[in-house]
């Protein structure tokens, strides 16, 4: 089922990111500061990353949740907080130093930071 759910949300992506990739370009060709850096070029291993977590999560997910009818809705609740957790619309230099160290825990930080700089131009791909 988790990797059933993987492909699925690829080809799903793969959509995605051709009007991403249409929308960039037309806010480039109206003269915003946004264009394609080295980093863009790390994509293929991005996404091997987020299908890897996406896929690990799943499985230890799935296999708790057969014992542990209960855990689906603390699972949903959890994503919840870690999509707030996850700087996808805030940058992690937005975030003040003392809390800093919540968004270096979230293994999704620096995957989106490289993600931005590779793609915006910003982003501090220095998290790795």
């Amino acid at each position: 089922m988790p990797v059933s759910i993987v492909i699925s949300d690829l080809i799903t992506f793969a959509i995605q990111f051709v009007f991403f990739l249409a929308y960039l370009l037309f806010f480039y060709l109206r003269g915003s500061a946004v264009g394609l850096t080295t980093w863009a070029f790390a994509l293929p291993l991005l996404l091997v990353l987020m299908a890897g977590l996406g896929l690990g999560f799943g499985i230890i997910i799935s296999s708790l949740t057969t014992k542990y009818r209960d855990l689906q809705y603390l699972v949903s609740f959890g994503v919840g907080l870690w999509m707030y957790a996850t700087p996808v619309i805030y940058p992690v230099s937005s975030i003040p130093e003392k809390w800093r160290w919540v968004a270096n825990v979230n293994p999704v930080t620096p995957i989106i930071e490289t993600f931005r700089k590779g793609f915006l131009g910003a982003g501090d791909a220095s998290v790795i």
